[in-house]
């Protein structure tokens, strides 16, 4: 074993390499990465960092090293926001709590949402104007967060919703500020920002905590995702403040990523027409008109490969850390304790030694064969080990089932000159939003076969469609 740290940049006396890393984090990456190799070192002011580019040291990290690691400090500071959820907590608390709420994300607990997803974007679409030019990422940012709170509260909560969801947007964005700066200052630093975004998250909390109360009054009468956490709080003994942590946790990382993979992937389809052309006769093919239900997204294989291919290229969640807990040897070198280890979904996804071409966008090279082959660590956009996504068998339901609508309805094209141009931070949203104009296609899906239903059973947000889910037509059946 090599007794030295990995190779790396020297950088400067005081700061070392943050400069770099402040002003172009992915194109650092890439540098090092070239220059350096698939395990690199480099120092961020006072701060030992290493940059892993190789899947089977990533498989180290994430499944042998996994109990001596934690996640990186700097994270920890999300908890001003997010209290103890399951993002940011650690240790033995995190695996119970992980154990015990996983059977809420089952395939088979999850189908009842579907219907809800279908019907809350047939709602969104439907107040779009053919010709009128739209913002997409505020569109699916609206979106996302209108279909998680319905999830996890009812239709009824969807002022209460975009009240919590600005208030966490607004957190999350100060945070990504406070740390894009030179030298990064603490959430907890009383400056104007962090007070307004302390005090708004605050504020939202207060009014998950009385949405919880509510729920407790209607009891078994309402079954969402809030009614499988309560359940999971009486077998815990959770108390209210850390079942809250949950909550905004899952509202957090619940509409954001999904936000920007729809956003992204429509982007793609508008670039790439025959793509599209190819993905819209896939879904009438094998809906023949009808709006798509849980068992049709395995009829949808395209619709896979298209959304797993612009995950490729851009991962909703671009870079992940952890912090060594003691001395680790890695890939022959010593990582000191304190080390911060990063790996980058963007970086590796697009190294050519694992995808050919791989700027481009290809979702035919998504076949059974390619992801067999592929090691197991070069496309993580869900993470790995015991910490991936909790919410992945949601999120892709809820990606498939909005972009099969979306595409039935309408073409979406990029406005000319709008500067398009990801943003890494956190998560890799567009910096400018991504400008589109919407037109229906010729032959919009028939509201006979499987019509929309209302957002609930128990009433109508204005704009919801009211014709209820009927049977599907045998006609309409095609591709089964």
């Amino acid at each position: 074993m090599n007794g030295n740290n990995p190779p790396g940049p020297k950088g400067q006396f005081v700061l070392g390499s943050l400069p770099q890393f402040r002003r172009d984090m992915p194109g650092f990456f890439r540098h090092c990465a070239k220059e350096y190799g698939d395990l690199s070192s480099f120092r961020l002011a006072h701060e030992r960092c290493c940059l892993i580019n190789d899947p089977g040291l990533l498989e180290t990290v994430f499944v042998q090293f996994k109990d001596r690691l934690r996640k990186p400090r700097r994270l920890g500071e999300l908890k001003l926001a997010l209290g103890e959820g399951l993002l940011t907590n650690e240790g033995k608390s995190w695996r119970e709590r992980r154990r015990l709420m996983q059977p809420a994300f089952h395939r088979d607990r999850i189908r009842r949402y579907s219907e809800t997803i279908v019907s809350r974007t047939g709602a969104t679409i439907d107040r779009w104007q053919s010709g009128v030019e739209l913002d997409v990422h505020d569109e699916m940012m609206r979106l996302s967060l209108e279909i998680v709170a319905e999830c996890l509260f009812g239709f009824q909560v969807m002022p209460s919703a975009h009240v919590i969801g600005n208030a966490l947007t607004r957190f999350m964005q100060q945070f990504e500020a406070m740390n894009e700066r030179l030298v990064p200052l603490p959430m907890s630093a009383p400056t104007w920002g962090n007070l307004r975004a302390r005090f708004a998250v605050n504020g939202a909390r207060r009014e998950i905590t009385r949405l919880i109360a509510r729920q407790r009054q209607e009891g078994a009468e309402v079954r969402n995702l809030l009614a499988d956490l309560l359940a999971f709080q009486e077998a815990t003994g959770l108390n209210d403040a850390q079942l809250v942590d949950e909550v905004v946790t899952l509202l957090t990382a619940g509409h954001e990523t999904t936000a920007i993979t729809l956003s992204w992937t429509l982007m793609l389809l508008s670039r790439h027409r025959e793509v599209r052309n190819k993905l819209i006769a896939e879904i009438t093919d094998r809906l023949g008109g009808a709006w798509p239900e849980f068992d049709d997204m395995e009829q949808l294989p395209y619709v896979r490969q298209v959304l797993t291919e612009s995950m490729r290229l851009y991962p909703p969640v671009w870079w992940m850390g952890r912090e060594a807990l003691e001395d680790l040897e890695l890939g022959g070198f010593m990582i000191p304790k304190g080390a911060q280890l990063l790996m980058s979904q963007l970086l590796l996804h697009r190294d050519p030694r694992f995808y050919d071409d791989p700027d481009t966008f290809r979702p035919e090279r998504w076949t059974t064969q390619f992801s067999r082959q592929l090691p197991k660590f070069a496309y993580f956009p869900f993470g790995g080990g015991p910490r991936y996504c909790i919410g992945r068998n949601f999120a892709w339901m809820e990606i498939t089932l909005m972009l099969t609508v979306i595409c039935q309805q309408f073409r979406l094209d990029t406005v000319p000159d709008h500067p398009i141009e990801p943003q890494p931070s956190i998560t890799l949203r567009p910096r400018f939003g991504i400008k589109m104009t919407p037109r229906r296609g010729n032959e919009p899906p028939r509201h006979g076969g499987r019509p929309l239903r209302p957002a609930s059973p128990r009433g109508v947000v204005p704009g919801t469609p009211t014709r209820r889910f009927g049977q599907r037509n045998e006609n309409n059946a095609r591709g089964r």
